[in-house]
């Protein structure tokens, strides 16, 4: 995965590739070749060509895994728009995201459906795992949102005391939470999330996906933009 570990940092890749190819294009001779072993030298540009187009290729593919019954999910079943996000509790991003689509459920109310999926980038935010573990925990006791608004209000604060204070706020059953947490009986869940994402070609968060279509970024008009357009194109 990108060191940048947002989603952000996948486009300021795909442009950094895209700036790199410019200047070497500009200032370099086209001729000017970097040795490859015994397969005789290869032109710079495209080195560089090949490295943009495998990142572009991965940012466009569609969803791998649609939305289902096993998401986590606001809205109606029969909603026009399905939004798929793909995030980690301890990601910035995330949770600036995260206001950006409570605003989204405000606006088009029962016209969305919007999954949460996990993505935790793990070499970058250590406590991220097992707070999605936490999530799926509290989901089992018919709390996942509540929970995942208190992570993310909180997201500096994800040590495992600190998830059990939040389970402790929330009512849940103290012993079963700590227990799930203890024996990871999450975790498989968590990682078929991730691998749906890596599937999808997601690098970093948050990603989404409009009715199974990547979009680049997660500001609010963008989103709002594309989610009004495939409106328009059905009628809704």
């Amino acid at each position: 995965m990108f060191g940048q570990g947002q989603d952000v940092g996948t486009r300021r890749s795909l442009l950094s590739c895209a700036s790199s190819l410019r200047r070497f294009r500009a200032y370099h001779h086209p001729t000017k070749k970097l040795s490859a072993g015994n397969h005789g030298p290869i032109p710079v540009t495209r080195l560089l060509s090949t490295q943009y187009s495998a990142l572009l290729e991965m940012s466009l593919r569609p969803l791998n895994t649609p939305l289902s019954d096993h998401d986590h999910v606001i809205g109606p079943a029969d909603a026009p728009i399905s939004i798929v996000e793909y995030s980690d509790y301890e990601c910035p991003h995330c949770a600036r995201a995260a206001g950006v689509v409570s605003d989204l459920v405000a606006q088009f109310g029962d016209r969305v459906r919007i999954a949460f999926r996990h993505f935790p980038l793990v070499k970058l935010h250590p406590h991220a795992r097992l707070a999605a573990e936490a999530a799926e925990a509290a989901g089992a006791q018919g709390k996942f949102h509540e929970l995942h608004r208190l992570l993310f209000e909180h997201q500096l604060a994800l040590e495992p005391e600190h998830l059990l204070e939040y389970a402790g706020q929330l009512g849940l059953d103290l012993d079963r939470f700590r227990e799930d947490l203890n024996a990871h009986r999450f975790a498989p869940r968590v990682q078929e999330n991730m691998a749906s994402a890596l599937r999808s070609g997601v690098t970093g968060t948050p990603a989404f996906f409009i009715n199974n279509e990547r979009q680049t970024g997660y500001e609010r008009e963008a989103l709002v933009q594309a989610i009004s357009e495939r409106l328009g194109s059905t009628g809704s």
